[in-house]
């Protein structure tokens, strides 16, 4: 999984994730808690989805979730949830994250980990090594 339902409440709200999971117990009563069951279906369609990008490139599980595929999973699993009409704004969030994974897959983009599903080392700094110096005050072999 590649995000949870409290990171979809922590991005849009539990009223949102209540008003889109809500179902009617027939007298036209809506419950005031997320429908937990529906939340999880959408979270494993986005991951199926995402996966079905990275497969080629990256070994899956991930190890490690780098943070753009969070969101992009929030956003993905938010449309899936608004599955009879989704906003204007939830459709183009779909789409850019379809577009970044189209980039992933082709390998345009790098999700900032190795082929192992880690991130690479990386140093703390910039380092330089010199050459050493090419001309000197004390070199006499221009005179």
């Amino acid at each position: 999984m590649y995000c949870t339902s409290q990171d979809l409440t922590d991005r849009f709200g539990a009223d949102e994730l209540i008003q889109l999971t809500a179902e009617s117990d027939g007298f036209g009563n809506f419950p005031d808690e997320i429908n937990q069951i529906q939340v999880d279906r959408a979270i494993a369609d986005a991951t199926a989805t995402i996966d079905s990008y990275l497969a080629a490139r990256y070994p899956l599980p991930l190890a490690q979730v780098p943070p753009v595929l969070e969101r992009y999973a929030c956003d993905m699993t938010r449309y899936f949830l608004h599955d009879r009409s989704p906003l204007e704004e939830v459709t183009n969030r779909y789409k850019d994250a379809i577009r970044y994974l189209e980039k992933v897959a082709k390998g345009d983009i790098s999700l900032g980990i190795d082929s192992q599903g880690q991130r690479p080392e990386t140093m703390d700094g910039a380092e330089m090594q010199s050459g050493g110096s090419v001309f000197s005050r004390d070199d006499k072999s221009f005179i």
